[in-house]
């Protein structure tokens, strides 16, 4: 992989079926992202990657010097991101892998299912309750926990960048944390939301709540300027 301004680093990847992995071996990045400060993040802090995939978020806020929550439920994209802490082992202790699926509270305990994109593997989407998606087959199933739930077991004090890209359950993973702006006061939040009405209110919702200027596109983002710097602790408590 090959960050803009900072030093390769070794990264493992799909070798074939794979949107994201296609650009990671044509160009050494996923061409949405080479640094961080690509996206407005312009200081070290802690990213909360809640559908990390393979960690082309991940792995580039970490070689930028950011600590890193990464959430990922599907088995074969942990094992990616194992790998390439593996072959990175200096930030073995700057990124936490957790590999549950983030849910509301009312799925949290149970075990839901997640289906995957055939022609694109670290695709993913999870089908709690209802019909199979469409056009996608069986992937596993993975124990749901709500984010508030593993920011507790990892020992999360704050979050500067939230990214969630979980293929439509985003409004259900926001409602697994609804202290997440009194208690951690994220100043950027990235949502994927793809044309999917329901995620874009949701994202409409907490950039109400929380005073954000809020971007529209493929993703919503949404910033905001950090007034009490008091309460903030670095990552863990």
């Amino acid at each position: 992989a090959r960050p803009r301004g900072l030093y390769p680093f070794n990264m493992a990847v799909w070798s074939k079926d794979d949107i994201m992995a296609a650009d990671m071996r044509k160009m050494g990045r996923w061409h949405e992202l080479d640094h961080p400060s690509m996206i407005g993040v312009r200081h070290q802090g802690v990213l909360v990657d809640v559908g990390a995939n393979f960690g082309s978020w991940s792995l580039f806020f970490a070689a930028a010097g950011h600590r890193v929550l990464a959430i990922e439920p599907a088995p074969q994209n942990v094992a990616l991101l194992n790998a390439s802490l593996c072959a990175n082992p200096a930030w073995q202790e700057r990124i936490r892998v957790y590999p549950y699926i983030v849910g509301n509270s009312e799925q949290a305990g149970k075990h839901c299912t997640f289906y995957v994109d055939p022609q694109n593997k670290g695709n993913m989407q999870v089908a709690c309750d209802g019909p199979k998606p469409t056009n996608r087959v069986f992937g596993g199933s993975v124990l749901v926990k709500t984010l508030q739930d593993v920011l507790d077991e990892a020992g999360v004090g704050t979050i500067d960048t939230l990214k969630i890209d979980v293929e439509g359950f985003e409004c259900n993973v926001l409602d697994g944390i609804p202290k997440l702006l009194d208690n951690y006061h994220p100043t950027t939040i990235f949502m994927e939301i793809a044309s999917n009405r329901k995620s874009e209110e949701c994202a409409k919702a907490v950039a109400q709540r929380g005073g954000f200027d809020i971007t529209i596109g493929w993703d919503a983002k949404l910033t905001r300027d950090f007034k009490r710097g008091d309460v903030r602790r670095g990552m863990y408590r």
